[in-house]
Order: C-alpha cells, then sequence, then structure tokens
C-alpha cells in the first residue's frame, strides 16, 4: 500500500486520506480526516514494499502497540488501528506545524527557541525511555 499514493482513499469506511504529509524506514504517513467527527489525524500505513512481509508486519504492529502506550503532552497519541487491503496502518494525533528539518533550513534558530524544542523532544523521549521505548 505504502509506496502509491493513498489521496482520496476511504479506508474501514472511517478515514479519508487527504495527502502525503512524510515517509519512513516503516511506511507512508497521511494526513486523514475521520470523517463522523471531521477530525484531522496522521495514518501512518506500512511500506507494502518490505522484506520478509509477516516479520515486517509484526514489526509495525509492535511499534503501534508500543506507540499506544505512550501518553505525554510532547508524544502523538495513537488512536486506531486498522488493515486496509491487507496493509496495516495506525491512527494517530496530527501534530500541526513545520518539521524540525524545515525549521532548520529556514536559517538559525534563536537559541531560547532551539532550547524549548530540545527540551520537549527530550522530555517525550525520557517518558518513552522510561517506558522501556526506544526510538530507532
Amino acid at each position: 500500500m505504502a509506496g502509491r499514493d493513498l489521496s482520496g482513499q476511504i479506508l474501514d469506511d472511517r478515514y479519508r486520506v487527504i495527502e502525503p504529509i512524510g515517509e519512513g524506514a516503516m511506511g507512508s504517513v497521511y494526513r486523514a480526516e475521520r470523517l463522523k467527527l471531521g477530525r484531522i489525524v496522521a495514518i501512518k500505513v506500512m511500506n507494502e514494499s518490505l522484506p520478509d512481509e509477516m516479520s515486517s508486519r509484526r514489526r509495525f504492529e509492535r511499534e503501534a502497540t508500543a506507540m499506544a502506550k505512550l501518553e505525554h503532552p510532547h508524544c502523538a497519541s495513537v488512536l486506531d488501528i486498522g488493515v486496509h487491503d491487507s496493509c496495516p496502518y495506525v491512527v494517530m494525533d496530527f501534530v500541526s506545524g513545520t518539521n524540525l528539518t524545515k525549521l532548520i533550513d529556514q536559517g538559525p534558530v534563536p537559541i531560547a527557541r532551539a532550547v524549548e524544542i530540545t527540551r520537549q523532544v527530550l522530555s517525550g523521549l525520557a517518558h518513552a525511555h522510561a517506558l522501556g521505548i526506544v526510538h530507532r
């Protein structure tokens, strides 16, 4: 499923995929809408081209289960999981704003802002580590 654009598709009669917003090692992330609630969410869809599909699927599902344990103001919450066209997906909070790469590309970040961003990231990572979750 990942590797092709899912924009415009409806997943499980609940989520309308709006547009791709990122890609990682395990899959692609899309901005989507929860149809009945009108809520904007992020949906991570497992990359269908991963080697050893069953092993990759188990790893993707373990990642989703671990993420669901994270309840912290600086971690996106898992809202739902599902399977569409035999490909698993995870629904998470959509975090608006620019990403760190784009922020850095805009030029020097004021020290106070850099310190605050670093503090928030480390706070979320510390919470994950306290639960035995290691971000890779």
